[in-house]
């Protein structure tokens, strides 16, 4: 599991996790990597951007009741909405056995990736992704 490495890095270490990849190979596959990690401008079609960069067919979605189910695809990303523990909001990647948080022990550092049973909050918008057809 990778970590995020910035204060505001969750959706670099989605991807990263979700490419298995290094983070900082992660961050260099957003078209503006100081951007991702400010905590103000990290948005899901910038981590759409990044996956297609990698060459995951991918999309971001709005999530209504009727795609609720959808948050619990394989690989699915989700982001939810700004709370108390989570100020600018949090990207977490479905994973076999839960969510994984790229920063699960907020606000102690360093930093620790985990697993969690449930989501920390609303979520608000999904990011699925396949690989392209050859």
């Amino acid at each position: 599991m990778i970590a995020q490495e910035d204060d505001y890095g969750c959706g670099v270490a989605c991807v990263a996790n979700r490419l298995s990849i290094p983070y900082k190979n992660a961050l260099s596959l957003f078209s503006e990597p100081g951007l991702a990690v400010d905590g103000k401008h990290c948005f899901a079609r910038d981590v759409v951007t990044a996956l297609q960069n990698a060459g995951l067919q991918s999309e971001h979605k709005f999530i209504k009741p009727k795609l609720r189910k959808n948050i619990y695809q394989p690989s699915s990303i989700v982001f939810i909405c700004k709370n108390k523990r989570y100020p600018a909001g949090h990207y977490l990647l479905r994973v076999e056995g839960g969510w994984l948080d790229p920063w699960v022990n907020l606000p102690v550092k360093p930093r620790m990736a985990g697993l969690r049973k449930r989501l920390p909050g609303t979520p608000t918008y999904l990011i699925r992704s396949k690989v392209f057809a050859p």
